[in-house]
């Protein structure tokens, strides 16, 4: 698979071979692009990482504490930083509507 990523610089690269969301957060100042379709959900090899991603982040306890609690309970400043981490390593639309599907699949993770 070859994965489009752009550095902190702003130049464009490709990068082929299988990315894991330990090498998303490792990736120094990279960013992967993240293609979407009409009803916004993240569709290619971009939305593949971006999906897997977001599994990682809501199965850590730092970013969505487990136990008890309802997905409603988790701090808004928490889910503010799954948004921010999200920002940091992925090319996506400023748009509310991506945050909140971004938000609904952490949440589907963190249930399981």
């Amino acid at each position: 698979m070859i994965y489009v990523v752009v550095d902190a610089n702003g130049k464009v690269a490709l990068v082929s071979g299988p990315i894991q969301p330990i090498d998303v957060l490792s990736s120094n100042g990279r960013r992967y692009f993240v293609e979407f379709n009409e009803l916004h959900q993240p569709v290619r090899k971009g939305g593949h990482i971006l999906v897997k991603f977001l599994g990682y982040i809501a199965k850590m306890g730092n970013y969505c504490p487990h136990g008890g609690l309802t997905w409603h309970n988790v701090k808004d400043k928490l889910k503010f930083d799954i948004l921010k981490k999200k920002r940091e390593h992925f090319i996506i639309p400023n748009d509310e509507v991506y945050d909140k599907l971004s938000l609904k699949r952490a949440n589907k993770y963190w249930r399981h």
